[in-house]
Order: structure tokens, then C-alpha cells, then sequence
């Protein structure tokens, strides 16, 4: 009786660890869809920053299209 006492007392300990690992899993599995949002908000803002850069490039050639068209008419 007591042996069988002591085995419930496990298998619910047992229980109880099983219950905290899937707590566990799903609080990682959390962590690891937090970071997948993480990186793509870094490759986003790195898409800004590039696109940014084209802009910037795109800027110059028109400037430097203006300077072209500019000395070309001035002479």
C-alpha cells in the first residue's frame, strides 16, 4: 500500500515535470518566432538603408545629369 502510495506520488511528480516541459517548449518556441521577427525586422530596416542609398545615387546622376546639360548649353 504504501509502495503504491510512493508510485502515485511519482507518476504525479512525473506529470507535473511533463507539464512544465511543454510550458517550456512553448515559451522557446515563442522566443525562437520572437527572433525570426527580429532578424526580418533587421533585413527590412537594411532594405530601407539600401533603398535609401539608391536614392541618394539616383540624386547624383541627376545632378550630375543638370551639370552635364549645364555645361553643354554654356558653351
Amino acid at each position: 500500500m504504501e509502495q503504491s502510495s510512493k508510485i502515485l506520488v511519482n507518476m504525479e511528480q512525473s506529470a507535473k515535470i511533463l507539464i512544465n516541459m511543454k510550458q517550456s517548449t512553448k515559451i522557446l518556441i515563442n522566443m525562437e518566432q520572437r527572433a525570426k521577427i527580429l532578424i526580418n525586422m533587421e533585413q527590412s530596416a537594411k532594405i530601407l538603408i539600401n533603398m535609401e542609398q539608391s536614392a541618394k545615387i539616383l540624386i547624383n546622376m541627376e545632378q550630375y545629369g543638370n551639370l552635364q546639360l549645364y555645361l553643354y548649353n554654356s558653351k
